[in-house]
């Protein structure tokens, strides 16, 4: 599965954030942030379900969850102040805010990662 938003891309299969065709340095942690926010996209993601999906099972503190969306934000270029990607909505959770188009590679196998589809 590929995401597709802004000049970035996230290559589910390779586990790669890409911008503009290069490579995006990112830790485990924040790249699973990513993707479950991406998954959930068309919704608000509590923080509750934030941590029991990036930790399963693991008991973690709340700066552990800010520290992942730091480092998420800071590799999208987004910041708390230019929330054009990943809105934090105070009391509720977050939710990504970018387009995203979505390739699956079950539909369109074989599709270099070059450039965003054509619409």
């Amino acid at each position: 599965m590929r995401y597709w938003f802004g000049q970035f891309n996230l290559d589910t299969d390779l586990g790669r954030l890409r911008r503009a065709g290069e490579i995006v340095p990112l830790r485990p942690l924040p790249l699973r942030l990513l993707l479950v926010l991406l998954e959930n996209r068309h919704r608000v993601v509590s923080s509750e379900e934030l941590l029991a999906a990036v930790w399963p099972g693991t008991a973690v503190s709340w700066s552990a969850l800010s520290s992942a969306l730091r480092d998420l934000r800071r590799a999208l270029d987004d910041s708390g102040a230019r929330q054009h990607t990943i809105e934090t909505l105070r009391g509720r959770g977050y939710r990504f805010v970018a387009y995203v188009h979505v390739e699956d590679d079950a539909i369109a196998p074989g599709r270099p990662l070059v450039g965003p589809p054509s619409p």
